[in-house]
């Protein structure tokens, strides 16, 4: 049996940390972006010469302004991946 996960939503909490929105987090959705853009542009020059820097294409203003108005990431915590190591009896 291989637990692959399943469908998930993000709430304000998980926004805030996925566009490094948090103090001391990291815009991961920008690091991705950039880094598979690059690949792609490396592989396919022709179909994809450029690549919009990541300003030009993130627009996180409207998180912002939830946080802003009122909204809460308290309400629910942002949902960090968890990694548990496989049991001997699951080994191949």
């Amino acid at each position: 049996m291989v637990d692959l996960g399943g469908s998930a939503v993000n709430n304000l909490a998980d926004n805030q940390q996925l566009f490094g929105l948090v103090p001391g987090s990291t815009n991961i959705f920008a690091a991705t972006y950039t880094v598979f853009g690059d690949i792609v542009k490396s592989q396919y020059p022709k179909l994809v010469p450029s690549l919009d820097p990541v300003a030009d294409i993130l627009d996180t203003s409207f998180v912002k302004q939830i946080v802003a108005s009122g909204g809460t990431s308290s309400a629910s915590e942002a949902d960090l991946p968890k990694f548990t190591p496989a049991s001997a009896s699951t080994r191949w």
